[in-house]
Order: C-alpha cells, then sequence, then structure tokens
C-alpha cells in the first residue's frame, strides 16, 4: 500500500500538477487547489508520515545513516527557526520568513517520504502511465507556443494559481527523468530524452535546462554499460541532428530567453543573482559559524532576494545546517551510483532513478536553486529507499556447504 501511495502522490504532485496548473492557465477550470502543489503536498504529507515513522526503526546501515542526517537536518532547521522567531530581531520574526522555512521543512519531509516508499521496480503499467503523462505534457507545451519568443505561454500567465515556467519545467523535467532512468530500449530513451529536451527548452527555465543537459551523460552511460557501440553510434546521430537543427534556426534561437545562457552573466537575471551571491559571500564572511538568518529580507525587504545556490543554507543556518544540508546530497549521490555500478546485471529501477534525480538535485544546488528549494529530499528518499529494499531482500545467510556436511553426517 505504502509503494502505490508513493507513486500516487508523485503522480500528482509532478505531471498532476502541471495537468492542473495548465488548465487553469488556460481558464479550463477555477484555481481550486490554489497552486496546486502545496494542498497535495499537504495530504501527502499526513498520509505518509505516520507511516514513515512507523517504518524508520526498522532501518540499519547505509539508509539509517541517510535517514539519521535527514531528520538532523529537519530538528536543527525547526530549532534554527524557533530560536531566531522568538529571540531574534524584527524581520526575522516576520510571518513571511516563518511561513517560508516551515514550508521548506514540510516539503522536505512530503518528497523525502515519497521517495522512501517508493518500489524497487516500476511495472509496465506504471511506466506507460509516465509516458502518457510526459506526452500529454509534451503535447500541451507544443499546441501553446509563442513562436515569436520561443517559449510556453502558460508559463508566463499571470492567472491565480497557475505555476511559473519553473514550476511547470519542474515537473516535466523530473517526470522525464524518472522515465528515462527505467526505459532500457536505447533508441526509445533517445526518443524521450529529445522529446524532454525540447520541452523544457520551449517551457523556459533556463537551469531545469541546463540540468536536464547535464544529466542526459549520465543516462547514456547507463546503456553504455550494456551496449556500448550502440550507445555511442545513437549519442553521435543525436548530437549531428541537434546541431543542424540549432545552426537552422540560429536566427530565431538567438533572440530567445533560453539563448541568454551562452551569455548569462550580462542579463538581467544574471546580474541580480550575481548581486544576491556576493552579498551572501559578504554575510557569511561576517558570521561563518552562526550565518546571517533571513538575512535578504533586513536588506531587501523580500524573502526572495537570496543567493540562488547552495550558499544560501550557509547564510540562512549557518555553516552546520550548511554542512547537513550538503553532505546529504553528496552521500546520496555516491551511494546511488555505487549501487548501479555494482549491480549491472538484472539492475532495479529504484537504484538508476535515485542516482539520475541525486544528480539532477546536486547540480542545480550547487548552481541555481537555494536552500528553499526543497527537492533534492526526493532523492535523499530515494536513496534510502534502495538500501532498505537491499536490506530486507538479503537473504539469511545459510551454513557453508562443508559444514552442512558435517551437520548431516552427525544427524545420520
Amino acid at each position: 500500500m505504502t509503494q502505490r501511495l508513493s507513486l500516487f502522490f508523485f503522480l500528482l504532485l509532478f505531471p498532476g500538477v502541471f495537468f492542473y496548473s495548465s488548465a487553469v492557465a488556460a481558464g479550463l477550470i477555477p484555481a481550486v487547489l490554489g497552486g496546486g502543489f502545496g494542498i497535495v503536498a499537504s495530504i501527502a504529507l499526513v498520509a505518509l508520515l505516520p507511516l514513515l515513522f512507523v517504518d524508520v526503526i526498522k532501518l540499519r546501515g547505509k539508509s539509517l545513516l541517510v535517514t539519521t542526517l535527514f531528520f538532523m537536518l529537519v530538528l536543527y532547521t525547526i530549532f534554527w527557526l524557533l530560536v531566531h522567531h522568538l529571540l531574534g530581531d524584527n524581520f526575522q520574526k516576520r510571518l513571511d520568513v516563518f511561513f517560508q522555512v516551515a514550508t521548506v521543512i514540510a516539503t522536505w519531509l512530503t518528497l523525502f517520504s515519497i521517495g522512501y516508499f517508493w518500489p524497487q521496480n516500476l511495472s509496465k503499467r506504471h511506466i506507460s502511465v509516465l509516458l502518457v503523462c510526459l506526452g500529454g505534457i509534451a503535447l500541451i507545451v507544443f499546441m501553446n507556443i509563442d513562436f515569436r519568443r520561443l517559449i510556453f505561454l502558460f508559463g508566463l500567465s499571470d492567472v491565480d494559481g497557475a505555476l511559473s515556467y519553473q514550476g511547470l519545467s519542474r515537473s516535466a523535467a523530473v517526470t522525464g527523468l524518472v522515465l528515462l532512468s527505467v526505459i532500457r530500449t536505447i533508441r526509445i530513451s533517445f526518443i524521450i530524452a529529445a522529446l524532454l529536451l525540447t520541452t523544457v527548452f520551449f517551457i523556459g527555465a533556463r537551469s531545469e535546462l541546463v540540468g536536464v543537459v547535464a544529466v542526459l551523460p549520465f543516462i547514456a552511460y547507463l546503456h553504455y554499460r550494456h551496449r556500448p557501440l550502440a550507445t555511442v553510434s545513437a549519442v553521435l546521430v543525436i548530437s549531428m541532428v541537434v546541431l543542424s537543427l540549432a545552426g537552422y534556426s540560429y536566427d530565431e534561437l538567438s533572440t530567445s530567453r533560453q539563448f541568454q545562457l551562452l551569455n548569462i552573466s550580462e542579463s538581467s537575471s544574471g546580474m541580480a543573482r550575481a548581486s544576491m551571491f556576493n552579498q551572501a559571500l559578504e554575510a557569511i564572511k561576517e558570521a561563518p559559524v552562526l550565518g546571517d538568518f533571513s538575512g535578504q529580507v533586513r536588506l531587501h525587504d523580500s524573502t526572495g532576494a537570496y543567493a540562488h545556490n547552495a550558499l544560501s543554507a550557509w547564510r540562512q543556518f549557518g555553516v552546520v545546517g550548511f554542512m547537513l544540508y550538503l553532505s546529504l546530497s553528496f552521500i546520496s549521490l555516491a551511494l546511488s551510483i555505487r549501487l548501479v555500478r555494482k549491480r549491472q546485471k538484472q539492475e532495479a529501477d529504484l537504484p538508476r532513478i535515485a542516482a539520475t534525480l541525486s544528480l539532477f538535485t546536486l547540480i542545480l544546488m550547487l548552481g541555481a536553486k537555494s536552500v528553499f528549494w526543497a527537492f533534492p529530499a526526493l532523492a535523499w528518499g530515494l536513496t534510502v529507499a534502495c538500501y532498505r529494499h537491499k536490506t530486507m531482500s538479503t537473504p539469511t545467510k545459510q551454513p557453508a556447504k562443508k559444514n552442512s556436511r558435517l551437520i548431516k553426517s552427525c544427524i545420520n
């Protein structure tokens, strides 16, 4: 039951929220669920968290290590929030500051729980559902493109309850990467990769686009381990096609928002992020141990003016919070890749999904997303699930053949 709940809430929170937000932006339905993600995540938290607390007492080994680090981060963040809310300066006691951090904690718990209960293998029915979801996302995007600006119109919608292009791109990217992780056929995998890349490109979120591009070589590696020649050939063909299309459409692409990636430092968002990064560095230099909790509010009167990378965790939660936050992602990536490399025959789907999403979220954490982007917790939970299933499926040790013969002779 827990595995079905995990997949159910995953489908609701990622492809489901994309479809809901697109329908709201198109005016087909009212925003009865607000943005959609918050309410669904709250229901998932209520359903899965009690089950998580019951199950974690059975853990041991590496799954216990990652889970312990996770709950240390959660408890430390709760403590840090309460101390500043009760004893801090006036700007640290603001309700928007409190709810920003509380929302991150709740989302961490929700996504970690979804990953924790993930099944070891996806059935053909689950893979088919993911294929339909990604196909539906791509169809909606392609049918609603502003070809003058080469961007998905619903991502620019100002309708209440509609997600921004970043939220929409996140839904598409996570759905597509899970699907790519479990597809074993090279031809189908590269078709899906091309579809995902094109979809994320038109949605217009540059961070997610870079993350998907950076993870695709790992997807190719998963195939290369079993069929090296076919994989290399497919990569060369796809690369030639992409480069040819890019060259043919250069004039149109050069005016798009996505093309600013080639010169991001001179774009308005790039300069703003550089400024917030420098402010975070200065704050960390002044208080390297304790950080500067909600310091962006003091400077800008806004909870959103934080550094868009992992250093935001250091500024918000001090060096202890930063080390817990970063170590979880590096350990999860290392452990999941270790399982992928170890299990070359009869590979389970779960380690491949965990490694793919661990790599994707770590890349975005280091270069584009702040600590308030809670989605690395899904990869942390998936990594725990890898070793949790491994422990559950480990057979009890049988006596050696020599010893068994000795026992039989004694009985006789």
